[in-house]
């Protein structure tokens, strides 16, 4: 009898793993608004238990039917899951490092690139890389696809845009990006109208850190996509 209710059980935790599974990712995530605000003269940044300051630039010019822009950004972590040290991700323009060969449309051939150092000492083996479609037409205007790669700690996602909330009407902007686990969508982020927002696997999840670093690293890009409007 008790084996019996056992294996009951075990079948329902099973299929309600499963009905959790299939809803969609922005209702079984924590959805967290990025607060930004000046303190000590510094630019901080708040997002539920996490915490840290952030600085950044963007410039764009054009001429000769091309458009250049540049950014830069820079953020540090201390919370839940970094309790070993504070983290540090610097980001600008680079040249990739991995093969997008899972992305459908031609890349420009520099990507944003991040690091990351935890208490000053470079993370090994620990990278964000963003690839921008390639600029088509005068003064470059394009698209506004995105995809990215992040390796931290062991482990490695992806993202791709995707709206996630909002009318969908073309506009030139990115909207937001969505972070995936293989296949599986654990995660995004949301540009909204007046805060960022960051979806994050629940509480005890292994992915739930470095989806927020993934999340923060778009967060604070200065996307020349939406600078320009």
């Amino acid at each position: 009898m008790m084996i019996a209710i056992a294996l009951i059980l075990q079948q329902a935790d099973g299929l309600a793993a499963e009905n959790t599974a299939a809803l969609p990712m922005i209702e079984r995530t924590e959805r967290l608004e990025i607060d930004r605000f000046r303190q000590d003269r510094r630019n901080q940044w708040r997002a539920g238990e996490w915490t840290g300051q952030w600085s950044g630039m963007g410039t764009s010019s054009s001429g000769f039917g091309r458009q250049r822009n540049y950014s830069r950004a820079s953020f540090t972590v201390t919370g839940p899951g970094f309790e070993s040290g504070m983290v540090t991700a610097d980001c600008e323009g680079g040249q990739l490092d991995w093969d997008f060969l899972w992305i459908e449309w031609a890349h420009e051939d520099l990507a944003y690139v991040c690091t990351f150092s935890r208490d000053g000492v470079l993370i090994e083996d620990a990278r964000f890389e963003l690839a921008l479609e390639r600029s088509r037409g005068f003064a470059g205007m394009g698209r506004n696809e995105r995809a990215g790669q992040i390796t931290y700690g062991g482990q490695t996602l992806r993202l791709r845009t995707q709206r996630l909330s909002g009318a969908a009407f073309p506009s030139g902007r990115v909207p937001g990006y969505v972070i995936l686990d293989g296949d599986e969508e654990i995660g995004g982020m949301d540009y909204g109208v007046f805060k960022s927002k960051l979806y994050l696997p629940p509480e005890g999840a292994q992915t739930r850190a470095i989806a927020l670093l993934a999340g923060l690293a778009v967060a604070h890009f200065m996307d020349p996509a939406n600078s320009n409007h």
